[in-house]
């Protein structure tokens, strides 16, 4: 049987047997740099990140670009914390579907530390303060759609720099534009439809400003 964790990928030739690819690079050795000289820390451990950036930085290790992994930190879902990256010692599989047919495994494990961004969470909490103490660029929250308000304060009170929003800005665009086809059903002017879209995205931004603290500083 197949385990997920780093014991279990010492058995090279039974994931290879079954095409599943894995890392090539020291995983200790970036484990311990991480640890020493952390220069990623990336809020938001949804499958989109595992899939791209995480994907990135395993192929920069591979590659000798790089020389420390991802410190990943959730502020909404804990159970991916919980239930997916400490039992399996945040490796992670990834399936990719080519255009050819083709399916392509991947074991990726460019991310060597896992915390929760919860207030609540004193150790994890503690250990976000100790990466800022470290680090001398501006840190980003990506992906702070859905973060309660509270904890986006939390996470710049911390040295976060940068707050990235999408989602939060794309629903209610949508349904201001859904419902102003649901009552005009047969307008096509985009200056029309759009502009209920626009101004929805618009009180929300209004909101983001508030909540990271910038209205009326520039």
């Amino acid at each position: 049987m197949l385990r997920l964790n780093y014991d279990g990928i010492l058995n090279y030739e039974a994931w290879t047997e079954r095409n599943i690819k894995l890392p090539q690079f020291n995983i200790n050795e970036a484990i311990k740099n991480t640890k020493e000289n952390p220069t990623w820390i990336h809020f938001g451990a949804g499958n989109i990140f595992r899939s791209f950036p995480a994907l990135l930085q395993q192929k920069l290790l591979e590659q000798g670009k790089e020389h420390t992994g991802i410190i990943v930190a959730e502020g909404y879902d804990y159970e991916i914390i919980d239930k997916m990256n400490k039992p399996h010692d945040n490796l992670s599989l990834l399936v990719t579907l080519k255009a050819d047919g083709q399916i392509e495994k991947t074991v990726v494990a460019s991310v060597v530390e896992a915390l929760k961004a919860d207030s609540q969470n004193e150790k994890d909490f503690e250990r976000l303060k100790e990466i800022r103490s470290k680090v001398s660029i501006p840190l980003v929250l990506h992906g702070a759609s859905d973060v309660p308000d509270e904890l986006v304060k939390e996470a710049i009170s911390l040295g976060i720099c940068k707050v990235n929003v999408a989602t939060d800005l794309k629903i209610p665009f949508a349904n201001a534009v859904k419902k102003f086809f649901n009552e005009n059903s047969k307008e096509n002017d985009p200056r029309k439809y759009m502009t209920p879209g626009k101004e929805a995205m618009k009180e929300i931004v209004k909101h983001k400003i508030e909540v990271c603290g910038s209205a009326n500083r520039y």
